[in-house]
């Protein structure tokens, strides 16, 4: 057993015990009083999980273009399934929190970071001619969140909780090839949480809000490509054509 749950266990005990002594000594209206103190000090909780989460990049201005007309394809998800035996979290952000498709919000972030950026001189989704074909692939995309056991008590979990537990990963690939099949170059971008992490419980809805990691390890992925891309001379000094 780690440190950390022992002290919310002992936490969790102590509280209990203070509650009890106050009924037993008819402090009634101290209980309740401490109860919806509690509870009041976690109003707010709920605009987090109502929080809807969008697939963001935020990276700064390429050092290099790639001096190609480029059209970016659909991404694929090679995301293997969730194994109901032995479940990771519960909640996984991308299920319970996104508005829309997730590969279609990929590619979009993809797009507007490429096109703000200047990755290529162009890049759309649909290209009459173009030099240069991405097709995009994503094996991991998750934040899962859950809670500690005793936050799962009603009154526990309000009075002492040391957070969610969250964690999860990025991990996809851009493939770049020319229109008539030749691929020029896979460029591999991941970006894992730690193992386990917490969310303090003190921090404000907008700074738990579902995807605040999960952005972050994208982030890193796409910056990985990135930096594959514009170092590969074959690709930006125009080997291909």
């Amino acid at each position: 057993m780690n440190v950390g749950t022992c002290r919310g266990r002992r936490r969790f005990w102590l509280a209990l015990l203070i509650l009890l002594l106050l009924i037993q000594q008819g402090c009634i209206g101290a209980a309740m009083g401490l109860v919806r103190l509690v509870m009041g000090g976690h109003e707010g909780r709920g605009d987090a999980a109502a929080t809807s989460y969008v697939p963001t990049i935020r990276l700064t201005e390429s050092p290099r273009t790639i001096e190609a007309r480029a059209q970016l394809a659909s991404f694929e998800n090679h995301i293997p399934p969730a194994d109901p035996e032995h479940p990771r979290g519960e909640q996984e952000v991308t299920q319970v929190a996104m508005d829309g498709n997730l590969t279609e919000l990929v590619q979009q972030a993809v797009l507007a970071d490429f096109r703000t950026n200047s990755v290529y001189r162009s890049v759309r989704l649909h290209e009459e001619q173009p030099d240069l074909l991405l097709q995009g692939h994503i094996y991991q995309f998750s934040e899962y969140r859950s809670k500690p056991w005793y936050a799962k008590i009603p009154l526990a979990g309000r009075l002492f909780s040391d957070g969610e537990r969250i964690e999860g990963g990025v991990a996809l690939d851009l493939r770049v090839s020319t229109p008539d099949g030749l691929l020029v170059g896979m460029y591999t971008g991941q970006s894992r949480f730690p193992a386990e992490s917490s969310v303090p419980s003190s921090l404000t809805a907008q700074q738990r809000a579902p995807g605040q990691q999960l952005n972050r390890a994208f982030t890193e992925s796409i910056r990985q490509i990135r930096q594959q891309m514009v170092t590969d001379e074959q690709l930006v000094g125009g080997g291909w054509r």
